[in-house]
């Protein structure tokens, strides 16, 4: 495990994103970590993690409210799948935001 330091622009502007690579596969909790808290766009993900790009197509979905998420995507597992993702990850998040209040 190594951590890097990666510049690049983000919409919080010309930054550092610290983050930390693991042997093997990026995990959808760290991609949903460097898209959502550290504003890293999809394509830059994409481009750092060529070998994951179905983990971050379906985080970069869940940013869409669940009514359009139905409307767009067609088949039922898929759909499923990444409302299940959703639920979990966000709710993650939420309970992580709960803690730091108190």
């Amino acid at each position: 495990m190594g951590v890097y330091h990666l510049s690049l622009l983000s919409s919080k502007g010309v930054g550092t994103i610290r983050f930390l690579i693991q042997r093997g596969k990026m995990t959808y909790e760290k991609i949903f970590h460097l898209k959502f808290n550290e504003d890293l766009p999809t394509h830059e993900l994409r481009r750092l993690y060529p070998k994951e790009q179905k983990k971050i197509s379906r985080v970069a979905l869940l940013d869409l409210p669940i009514t359009l998420l139905r409307e767009l995507v067609k088949r039922e597992k898929e759909l499923r799948k990444l409302i299940s993702l959703k639920k979990w990850l966000w709710g993650k998040e939420n309970l992580k935001k709960k803690k730091e209040v108190r």
